[in-house]
C-alpha cells in the first residue's frame, strides 16, 4: 500500500469506523504504518463527532465490516 500527499505533504486523513474494537485497532495500525493521518470511530455518532470536529478534510471514510451477531438477529427477526 502506497500513501498519497497533498501537496502541502500533510498525510491525507481517513475516518475508520467500526463496532469492534479489535478490528478497528488493526485498520488504524494498518492505515498508520501506510503513512496516513486516522481517526477512530466505534459506530455512526462518534464518527458524525469525529467528521464535524476534524480540523482537515477527511478523504475517506470506513465501515469495515457489520457485526456477525447483528446482522443474523435481524435476518432471524425479518423471514
Amino acid at each position: 500500500m502506497t500513501s498519497a500527499s497533498p501537496p502541502n505533504g500533510s498525510p491525507p486523513t481517513i475516518l475508520a469506523v467500526d463496532d469492534d474494537l479489535g478490528m478497528l485497532r488493526l485498520l488504524e495500525a494498518t492505515l498508520s504504518l501506510a503513512g496516513y493521518r486516522v481517526l477512530t470511530a466505534d459506530g455512526g455518532w462518534s464518527a458524525i463527532r469525529a467528521y464535524e470536529n476534524s480540523a482537515e478534510p477527511i478523504h475517506l471514510l470506513i465501515e469495515l465490516a457489520l457485526d456477525r451477531h447483528r446482522k443474523k438477529k435481524e435476518t432471524r427477526f425479518t423471514r
